[in-house]
């Protein structure tokens, strides 16, 4: 789903979609339509909160001087929080520390460092193009509507407000993060 996509869902929620059968146009939506990125980006954070945005970065770690202790890697701008390190595509067990953003690893470890993380989304702002790709899987995606209608109505039309806002957090709350693992049955067999 994309933000122009979010937008046209949250009007019709909004019931400021159109009239009589004929669509309002964006200038009599301008107020809602300008803070809507704004709102939509509370509910992706939100939303990642409940259910992690999966990334991974690579690093080719070089053969160090001897006088150097660590490698010293950049975390990602959007990191999060760690989930696994795997290196020279096994998972690593040795050491590791997290310092002011970077990750530093003993410079004795020489080869390919592929670093699993939760990430952050990206913020936007009412310059954020409405062709922007929501980050949060897509089985939450439906939610986004529900916070930026109930967001953009607060302190306008409550009642319509609280009603959207209640929707979204009585949906979130029934999330889980969806797995797919290629498991497709589970046979069990029971012993008597």
């Amino acid at each position: 789903m994309n933000l122009g996509q979010v937008k046209t869902r949250a009007l019709a929620l909004m019931d400021e979609y159109s009239v009589d059968g004929t669509l309002n146009s964006e200038t009599e939506n301008a107020d809602y339509l300008n803070r809507m990125a704004v709102f939509a980006s509370d509910a992706q954070f939100e939303i990642a909160d409940k259910v992690n945005i999966d990334a991974s970065i690579v690093y080719q770690l070089e053969k160090q001087d001897d006088s150097v202790k660590y490698h010293k890697l950049d975390l990602p701008t959007n990191y999060k929080e760690l989930k696994f390190i795997y290196f020279n595509d096994e998972l690593f067990e040795g050491a590791y520390r997290l310092v002011n953003r970077q990750l530093w690893i003993s410079s004795g470890y020489v080869g390919v460092l592929e670093l699993f993380y939760n990430k952050n989304p990206q913020t936007l702002d009412a310059e954020t193009e409405d062709s922007y790709e929501f980050e949060v899987e897509e089985h939450v995606q439906h939610l986004i509507p529900y916070y930026v209608g109930g967001q953009a109505f607060s302190g306008e039309k409550d009642e319509i407000s609280d009603k959207l806002l209640n929707l979204y957090y009585g949906k979130l709350d029934a999330v889980r993060k969806e797995y797919n693992d290629g498991q497709q049955t589970i046979d069990t067999t029971f012993f008597m």
